[in-house]
């Protein structure tokens, strides 16, 4: 209970569990106050109402119990404020200098913090650009906000202070015990957003997407309109609150006068056979000082189509794109054609070279069975001669009678083998007797 002296307006706190008893001209304030019991999540702010100053406590000051000095009172309640480790919020001092919680740089672990006194986080407004449909937006429909844009949290009014009141004894209604508990004041309405803009109390740190459609011109003076995606990144939150309130509307605006400078360069047909080229240049010179002043990173530009604006031009493009498909329609299916030939005459070769195989093949199994049939033959006559020989043996004793008695057994064989033939054919014979030992030379036909 905090008692207060009427006469010099001094303060006394007395803590219970207690009687108390007041002075001469005390009277308590508020009656009966309850504690704030603290934990992790959870802290107060505290005022000195002699020098104004205000403090933050959390429950490792105060043990888990805090009770306010007699010249001390609760201003707010707040709450442990947590950070991912893909997000960063900005806290912008009293003074004017800016405190950057980030998640990604407590290795992976998120991290958390109580908003200090005299302190409110920064909120920003954005362009959005997260919608395919507004992606089309002219400067005229977005106005982009300056680095002015950055505008803290407003700060709950402190609670103001109840006049101290007496209690009655004989009020039925005065309750000693027990007053209300401090809470947190009521967060002020917030301000309505400027069109086209999102308000921004914790930057994502992650890979954005925006999309875009631009209408740009040719060298030619062909009007198109491009659309696709814009994949970036901040990597620098300081950076980039020191330099810009809109690093989105800075994306989209700065890929917009990139894509146009890139296309204005090209004609009309070159854009058509080449615009992944002209759109990839125009990622890759996007890298520039602009967006690493500003802490980001632009990854990529995408193109998803493209269109003529005037209907004349949209009519020849739709002639260009329908002789393209023509044309590769044909060389498909000539490829097709070629192919299928290509298949047939691989297939013509494997066949011959299996022929040629299989000749190879046959003609060494004739080979092997002429020998065969040689090296059987040969064998026969071997054997007959050693028959006939071995079975002389005992008639004949000299090996060269007997060679000669088989030579002349051959000579008689081959005689009748020839009369045999002579005789079943329309040759003419003429015998002879052996002991005239004639011949017939018959001439060359050459020579007649």
């Amino acid at each position: 209970m905090r008692l207060v002296n009427k006469n010099d307006g001094s303060e006394r706190l007395e803590r219970g569990p207690k009687a108390i008893m007041p002075r001469i001209g005390e009277e308590p304030h508020n009656g009966t106050e309850q504690a704030v019991y603290l934990d992790v999540a959870t802290a107060v702010v505290v005022q000195n109402k002699e020098t104004g100053r205000q403090t933050l406590v959390t429950s490792t000051e105060s043990n888990g119990v805090f009770i306010p000095a007699a010249a001390e009172e609760i201003v707010e309640i707040r709450n442990l404020i947590h950070v991912l480790t893909h997000e960063a919020i900005i806290v912008r001092a009293v003074s004017g200098s800016m405190t950057v919680y980030s998640g990604a740089e407590s290795n992976g672990a998120g991290t958390s913090f109580f908003l200090p006194p005299h302190s409110s986080i920064v909120k920003m407004y954005w362009s959005d650009f997260s919608d395919p449909s507004q992606a089309s937006a002219t400067p005229t429909a977005r106005t982009l906000q300056s680095s002015s844009t950055l505008q803290p949290t407003p700060r709950p009014t402190p609670r103001p202070t109840p006049r101290p009141t007496t209690t009655s004894k004989s009020s039925p209604t005065a309750s000693p015990t027990s007053s209300p508990t401090p809470a947190p004041t009521a967060p002020p309405a917030q301000e309505p957003a400027p069109p086209g803009k999102v308000a921004i109390t914790k930057i994502d740190l992650r890979a954005r997407k925006s999309f875009y459609s631009y209408e740009v011109r040719t060298r030619d003076n062909v009007k198109l309109r491009l659309q696709g995606a814009i994949f970036w990144q901040i990597n620098d939150v300081r950076r980039m609150i020191n330099m810009t309130g809109d690093p989105e509307g800075d994306v989209w605006y700065r890929s917009r006068s990139t894509l146009i400078g890139a296309v204005s360069n090209v004609t009309f047909q070159t854009f058509i056979n080449s615009f992944n080229t002209v759109v990839m240049q125009a990622s890759n010179s996007s890298n520039d000082t602009f967006y690493t002043d500003r802490g980001l990173e632009v990854a990529s530009i995408e193109l998803t189509g493209f269109s003529c604006v005037e209907a004349q031009t949209a009519a020849v493009l739709r002639q260009i794109i329908q002789e393209s498909t023509n044309r590769l329609k044909n060389k498909e299916r000539q490829a097709g054609e070629h192919d299928v030939n290509q298949a047939k005459l691989t297939a013509d070769i494997q066949l011959e070279k299996q022929r040629e195989n299989l000749i190879r093949t046959q003609t060494m199994n004739e080979k092997l069975a002429a020998q065969m049939n040689g090296t059987n033959a040969g064998l026969e006559q071997a054997n007959e001669v050693s028959a006939f020989m071995t079975n002389l043996n005992n008639t004949l004793s000299n090996i060269t009678s007997r060679y000669e008695l088989y030579k002349m057994h051959q000579q008689m064989q081959s005689t009748e083998r020839d009369t045999a033939s002579l005789s079943t054919g329309n040759a003419s014979l003429f015998i002879t007797p052996q002991d005239m030992n004639l011949k017939l030379m018959m001439p060359h036909p050459q020579e007649l």
